[in-house]
């Protein structure tokens, strides 16, 4: 969402002879625009990214296919007062899986795109308005799981490297005016069942300040890299391992530098039922998790966005009795919850919604149904928008429409 609360969604659509990657803009003056033909062709195109400044001007990313083998990176700039610029190819980009490639952008239109390739970690600083430079930025021969952040020009990227029984976690920053970083090892732990154990989630603040967050078995741990200080802290756990197993983490960070984290475990250690749990750092460390209202279910799958200091909406997934819904809530306060409100049917393999939210208050929420369970390709992304407005002095009440699939956002895809 930029700085005028416009919202661009992609999507990709796979027809019987042609592919296709699709966006739809939402506009609070207009309403939803399209969609557009993002890319169209005989190749396999998939797992588009967006990522968008605060001027609206936005960069999609996507893993096309060659026929004869291979796979590249395309690429496509979007400007509100130029439309669609042409798709590119990306220079000596050749990932092997498409779900490793992203892609960040901060307010200010400076980003970072990160994949994987047979050769390693890849990744490259942008800008946008100005062509992807073809030398890469970083590598790593031996990475899986990268993930990047980028706030105010600072960057940062982190992977993990597994061998057959524990792990590395690796980061490497890019400071403004300085370059790049020396690759730094931050944390090291056992992997767990099917390999899984020290997948990082960044974030970075707008002094470069980062956070980095993974999960071991029942420990979600955190380490943070302090700017003033130029050194790491030592890795902590900031969930109670009573509840057992930790998934679905995410991590949001507002613009005072506050770092909110939210993730599933059970509601209590003898309870039935997953709720979402949330920490905040705060400047004498992680504060002591706190849940979200549940109704008995099951709690999973959280998103969260703050676009304002201390304040946030979460979305979340509710499963009770065999059937899967979409709720939010926002806070002013960590705890200080708005009611929960349910904001959409039915969703697909229990895939997260994602959410994104302006200064304003204003808030779009997307996640995919499927309209026939027995036909796999018939799926819809839906869309639900929030206005924020105060009653009662500081606390906020939800408007949210219920539903809203009856949009130009439901055509199918795979």
């Amino acid at each position: 969402m930029d700085g005028k609360g416009r919202v661009l969604v992609v999507w990709k659509r796979n027809g019987r002879s042609l592919k296709h990657i699709l966006a739809s803009r939402y506009d609070p003056e207009q309403g939803w625009i399209g969609p557009s033909q993002v890319y169209f062709g005989e190749e396999r195109a998939s797992s588009p990214k967006v990522a968008a400044g605060d001027s609206g001007q936005a960069l999609v990313v996507w893993h096309q296919e060659k026929s004869r083998g291979g796979s590249e990176l395309w690429a496509r700039e979007y400007d509100p007062s130029n439309d669609w610029g042409k798709p590119y190819r990306i220079g000596n980009a050749n990932p092997y899986a498409p779900e490793t490639a992203d892609a960040v952008i901060d307010k200010t239109g400076n980003g970072l795109i990160v994949w994987l390739e047979k050769g390693g970690l890849r990744c490259r600083l942008i800008h946008l308005g100005s062509p992807i430079p073809t030398e890469n930025d970083c590598q790593d021969r031996y990475a899986d799981h990268p993930a990047a952040a980028v706030n105010n020009g600072h960057a940062v990227v982190v992977w993990r490297t597994a061998g057959d029984e524990d792990y590395v976690i690796t980061a490497q920053r890019y400071v403004p005016g300085t370059g790049w970083m020396g690759q730094e090892p931050i944390a090291a732990g056992p992997l767990w069942e099917k390999g899984s154990g020290g997948e990082p989630i960044p974030v970075v603040d707008q002094h470069g300040n980062v956070t980095v967050l993974w999960v071991g078995g029942v420990h979600l741990y955190a380490t943070r890299y302090d700017k003033a200080s130029d050194s790491w802290s030592n890795v902590a756990s900031i969930n109670d391992p009573k509840l057992e197993d930790v998934s679905g983490v995410t991590a949001v960070v507002d613009d005072v530098g506050t770092v909110t984290a939210a993730w599933t475990q059970l509601v209590s250690p003898k309870g039935y039922g997953n709720s979402i749990w949330l920490s905040e750092y705060a400047p004498k460390g992680w504060t002591v998790p706190v849940s979200l209202p549940t109704e008995g279910g099951h709690s999973i799958n959280p998103a969260i966005t703050s676009a304002r200091a201390g304040s946030g909406t979460v979305v979340w997934l509710e499963s009770h009795k065999n059937r899967v819904s979409v709720w939010a809530t926002h806070y002013d306060k960590l705890g200080a919850w708005a009611p929960p409100k349910r904001i959409g049917g039915t969703t697909i393999d229990f895939v997260k919604p994602k959410i994104v939210e302006d200064k304003e208050g204003r808030a779009v929420a997307i996640w995919p149904i499927r309209v026939k369970p027995e036909n796999p390709e018939n799926v819809r992304l839906c869309v639900n928008i929030k206005n924020r407005r105060r009653v009662d002095g500081a606390i906020y009440k939800l408007e949210l429409q219920e539903d809203s699939c009856q949009n130009p956002l439901q055509h199918g895809y795979r």
